[in-house]
């Protein structure tokens, strides 16, 4: 879905708002996400945050890492916060 999105739909993966495609984030994530990196994080889907970094995703673009680092340490998701931290999330953004 979320592929689907970003290659047929024109989603941009970096976008912070992505109301234009809520019911099918819905659909994917079970919830409406913001952001697809958020979405992924708040479910614990640690594999589809993988996948959103190889497809491009800006760990620092508009604080979205540091905002999915905050819910994956709330949550309790170590391996989310493992796979944030290297793939390059800039650890500047974790003091804002």
């Amino acid at each position: 879905m979320v592929d689907m999105l970003l290659d047929h739909d024109g989603a941009d993966i970096n976008h912070p708002n992505l109301d234009r495609y809520s019911s099918s984030l819905a659909i994917t994530f079970g919830l409406h996400a913001t952001h697809f990196l958020i979405g992924a994080v708040e479910n614990g889907h640690v594999e589809m945050v993988r996948h959103l970094v190889r497809r491009g995703l800006d760990l620092n673009h508009h604080d979205v890492g540091a905002w999915a680092l905050r819910v994956a340490a709330r949550e309790g998701f170590g391996d989310i916060i493992e796979v944030l931290l290297d793939a390059g999330l800039d650890r500047s953004q974790l003091r804002s």
